[in-house]
């Protein structure tokens, strides 16, 4: 009897559904803590100016220097807080792809495992902690064995780019990043300036080296939940 992989409505529908909330709740719940960062800012720094105003001496202080602390503290303010918009939305395209490969992984195990078992080259078990522990290479080589080469679905080009990206905001420079520039050179634009900002600050968390938008989620999340509807109802095993 060969080993089947088996998507009928229900769990195909179940195995969607994250991706659809994730995109929802990011557009309508996560977006929206930073909509009035500029707001924010400038009450800042007309708060710190009419603090500043208590002690102004008409006779010894100059007014611009005021002025010039409050504009300070407000940028202070509108700098941290856009740096954490960045690191959040960086933290939500990361997360999303380790939850859809361990998802992918869980997937093959269950539905394998209900009528055989893993065996290594010693002809020991293999339980879940020792399956696919290469990540993609081990999952893309497991839906190989179902005749499904995962790289020819539609969808494949988009997780990809997922991947790399997630790996570059991980980890930083290094390979995913070069393949990632080849792909998406638009994500390392930084605006005019000359300078590999990856490189120069080393970090893709630290500093706003990323230039990703927004909308880069919701598209990675339509990808994934097009990879479920791409797969065949049923996979056989070779």
């Amino acid at each position: 009897m060969r080993a089947q992989l088996y998507l009928d409505n229900r769990i195909r529908k179940m195995l969607k559904e994250p991706f659809e909330t994730f995109a929802k709740t990011y557009n309508e719940r996560v977006i929206p803590i930073f909509s009035s960062l500029e707001e924010e800012s400038q009450a800042i720094a007309d708060e710190k100016y009419e603090d500043l105003g208590r002690y102004f001496n008409p006779e010894s202080d100059d007014p611009a220097d005021y002025a010039e602390m409050a504009w300070e503290a407000g940028l202070e303010h509108y700098e941290s807080m856009s740096l954490m918009q960045y690191n959040m939305r960086l933290m939500w395209i990361s997360t999303l792809y380790q939850f859809w490969e361990q998802q992918v992984r869980k997937f093959v195990f269950e539905e394998v495992t209900r009528t055989h078992k893993f065996i290594d080259k010693k002809g020991n078990d293999v339980d879940f902690a020792g399956f696919c522990t290469r990540g993609i290479d081990d999952i893309k080589e497991e839906f190989n064995e179902f005749g499904q080469d995962l790289e020819k679905l539609n969808s494949w080009s988009k997780i990809e780019e997922l991947r790399l990206l997630a790996n570059v905001i991980k980890h930083g420079d290094g390979w995913s990043a070069t393949k990632l520039k080849q792909l998406r050179p638009n994500f390392f634009d930084s605006g005019g300036i000359s300078t590999d900002l990856l490189d120069l600050y080393k970090t893709t968390l630290g500093e706003r080296v990323l230039n990703i938008d927004d909308s880069e989620y919701e598209t990675y999340c339509d990808a994934i939940t097009q990879f479920w509807d791409e797969l065949p109802d049923v996979l056989y095993s070779k």
